[in-house]
This record gives structure tokens, C-alpha cells and sequence, in this order.
């Protein structure tokens, strides 16, 4: 049986040769961009309407204190609240406060301590608009995922 060579699969020694001897084009930035954007969407699957995705490559950590460092995942000025992870080493103190929202708060790893109230690993814990808690303390570290109010100094660098 003969097969036909234009159906042939390219080697990869072929691939190389062809691009070796294709000339380089010139793209202008939006070119780039788009191409890009279109490369990510494909890989990524497109989001769905009325979605929104920060990728973990995308959020920066900033230190809010030496044992403090908070990446921001999204925020809503509107209703001035922001949702973020928070990273608490050995020790962390988040000071006592009162809330203009509510804040939801899970653990996801490590534990945290507000008062007698001890919260490990997987719990939730919710706290009510105007309502206030004393310090809330970290001895062996967490990170958190907290919805919380907006406040300029826990927005991260402009």
C-alpha cells in the first residue's frame, strides 16, 4: 500500500528547518497582546459571564507587618469590602476592631485564637456587622481566607 507523503506527520527535524527558514514578523504591541490573551483564554477556558478569576500568579503578597503579609483576591468599593488571603507567622497579632461589614473568615491552615475562642484548620467563623472583637492571636501561624471591610492600609501597594 502506498501512502501519500503530503499526509505524512512533519518530524520534528522538519518543524526546525521550516522555522529556521520562515523570516520573523513584526508585531506592534496590540498585536501581542491580543495574541496572548488568546493563547491564555484557550489554555485557561474562557470565564464565565458575569465571572471573575484572579490567577495565583497574579496577586502579589505585600507585608502589612513582619508576621503579617496579605494578598488581595478582589474588592468591591461599593460596598467597601475586599476579599483576601492572609498569611500570619508564629506569633501574629491582629488587633482588636470593630466591623462596618461583615467579615467571614476561614481557616485554612494553622489555627488562630480570638479571647478563650480557639479556630483551627477547615473552621468558619462570621462576624456581624458593628460587631467588635478583642486581639486576635496566631502562636503557631495561619493563613486565612477573609471577606472584610476595605481599609487603606490592608489594600496592599497602589
Amino acid at each position: 500500500m502506498k501512502t501519500d507523503s503530503n499526509n505524512d506527520p512533519l518530524t520534528h527535524k522538519d518543524l526546525m528547518l521550516m522555522a529556521e527558514s520562515t523570516p520573523s514578523a513584526s508585531l506592534g504591541v496590540s498585536a501581542k497582546d491580543r495574541m496572548k490573551a488568546g493563547i491564555h483564554k484557550r489554555l485557561n477556558g474562557e470565564c464565565p459571564q458575569g465571572g471573575t478569576t484572579t490567577r495565583a500568579s497574579m496577586a502579589e503578597w505585600f507585608e502589612l507587618n513582619d508576621k503579617i503579609s496579605i494578598k488581595v483576591l478582589h474588592q468591591d468599593p461599593v460596598k467597601k469590602v475586599q476579599t483576601a488571603l492572609w498569611k500570619l507567622k508564629p506569633g501574629a497579632v491582629i488587633t482588636a476592631h470593630r466591623h462596618d461589614n461583615d467579615e467571614d473568615c476561614l481557616v485554612l491552615e494553622g489555627s488562630i485564637q480570638v479571647g478563650e475562642h480557639l479556630l483551627r484548620a477547615g473552621d468558619f467563623h462570621k462576624m456581624e456587622k458593628g460587631s467588635f472583637h478583642s486581639d486576635l492571636h496566631s502562636e503557631e501561624g495561619a493563613l486565612l481566607y477573609l471577606k472584610h471591610d476595605m481599609h487603606e492600609r490592608l489594600m496592599g501597594p497602589s
